[in-house]
This record gives structure tokens, C-alpha cells and sequence, in this order.
């Protein structure tokens, strides 16, 4: 089987094939718009990389320890899930092996706080 780029452009075209079996392959062409957004990203960077060169200043990551957050969207997406999941029967999450059993005058109150949440 052979393949011809529609408009013959050097360097925009590629493939990529399975590494199972039947080893299937697709040719790629890469658009114009994505080999420009990549030449300027790739100036960019060696300009960063040069100035970095001739001041001898090479930023990383901070020295001084860093609180990661959890994205919000993140975070919503668990609850619902966790709340459906507990509402399906397939989880106690007022039961958490990890901390324990919620006391039973405030498991009925968390759940609704939960559900309206």
C-alpha cells in the first residue's frame, strides 16, 4: 500500500502504527497551523534557554515547601460520583475504613448535607 500527501509539504506528514498485532498504520498530515504554533513554541523556548545561558540563572522548582491543591472541578466530580455510588448501594461512605465510623447521631445529617451539596 502506498500513500501520497494531498499537497506535498516537507515535514508534514507522519504516521503512527499499532504495536500489536495486525501492526495497523495511519499516515498523518500535520496542518500548517500546528507546524507554525510548534516553530514558535520551539523559539520561545530557546530564548528562555539562552537568556537563562548568559545570566547563569536556571529557575526550578521552589526551595521552600508548596501546599498542592485539588482542582474544584476535580474535587465535584468525586462527590457526585461518590454520592451515586452511595445512593446505588455500593458504598457506605459514612463507614470510611480509613477514618472510621461517622457516630450515628450524625450520619442521617452528614448524608443530607451531602446529597444537598
Amino acid at each position: 500500500m502506498s500513500w501520497t500527501p494531498r499537497t506535498p509539504v516537507a515535514g508534514a506528514s507522519a504516521s503512527s502504527q499499532e504495536n500489536y498485532a495486525p501492526f495497523a498504520m495511519t499516515p498523518c498530515e500535520i496542518p500548517e497551523s500546528s507546524l507554525t504554533l510548534g516553530r514558535r513554541k520551539l523559539a520561545a523556548a530557546i530564548q528562555i534557554w539562552r537568556g537563562c545561558y548568559e545570566r547563569n540563572e536556571w529557575p526550578g522548582y521552589p526551595l521552600e515547601p508548596t501546599l498542592p491543591t485539588y482542582p474544584n472541578y476535580a474535587e465535584s466530580r468525586w462527590l457526585e460520583r461518590e454520592i451515586a455510588l452511595a445512593d446505588a448501594g455500593l458504598i457506605d461512605f459514612f463507614d470510611d475504613p480509613v477514618i472510621g465510623r461517622l457516630p450515628d447521631s450524625t450520619t442521617e445529617i452528614n448524608r443530607d448535607i451531602m446529597r444537598a451539596g
